[in-house]
C-alpha cells in the first residue's frame, strides 16, 4: 500500500508540474498555406491564408501511452483507475487541440475579412491606422503578409 502511494504521488507531482508548462509542451503548431483560389464562374477572389494547426505532442503523447503500458504493475481497482486519468488525459488532448484549431480559424478568417475590406476601400488614412496598431502591438511582422497575398489576389 506504501508503494502505491508514493506511485500515486510521483504521478501528481509530474502532472502538477507538467501543467505549468501545459500550453507549450501538450501542444505542437504546424503552420500550413492555403493558395488563393480564383472563381472561374464569377471571378470571386479568395485570398490565401496561413493557418497554423495544433495537434497534440507526439512525445507526450508517447510518454502518456508509455505509463498505460505499466498501469498493469499497479493493483487491479488502482490500476485500472490510474490507466483511465491516462485515457481521459489523452482525449482532454486531443480536445484542446480541437479547442486551439477553431479558435484559429475562426482569427484567421476575420483577419482575412477585414484585410480584404480594407484593401478593397483603399483608404489611405485607415491603412496608416492599422499599420501603427500593429506596429504598436508587434504584430507588423505578421501582418505584412497577409496584407501584401490579400492585395496580390485582389489584383
Amino acid at each position: 500500500m506504501k508503494k502505491l502511494l508514493i506511485i500515486l504521488s510521483a504521478v501528481t507531482l509530474f502532472v502538477v508540474a507538467g501543467c505549468s508548462t501545459f500550453d507549450k509542451a501538450a501542444l505542437t503548431a504546424t503552420p500550413n498555406v492555403t493558395p488563393a483560389v480564383t472563381n472561374a464562374v464569377t471571378g470571386a477572389v479568395t485570398p490565401p491564408a496561413t493557418n497554423t494547426t495544433y495537434a497534440p505532442n507526439p512525445a507526450l503523447v508517447a510518454g502518456i501511452q508509455q505509463a498505460q503500458g505499466y498501469t498493469g504493475l499497479i493493483p487491479p481497482p488502482y490500476g485500472t483507475a490510474v490507466d483511465g486519468l491516462l485515457a481521459l488525459a489523452l482525449a482532454g488532448l486531443g480536445l484542446y487541440a480541437r479547442s486551439k484549431n477553431g479558435q484559429l480559424s475562426t482569427a484567421n478568417s476575420v483577419i482575412n475579412a477585414v484585410v480584404s475590406g480594407v484593401e478593397a476601400v483603399g483608404h489611405p488614412e485607415t491603412k496608416a491606422a492599422i499599420q501603427n496598431a500593429a506596429v504598436a502591438a508587434g504584430v507588423q511582422v505578421n501582418l505584412d503578409p497577409v496584407v501584401q497575398s490579400v492585395g496580390q489576389a485582389m489584383k
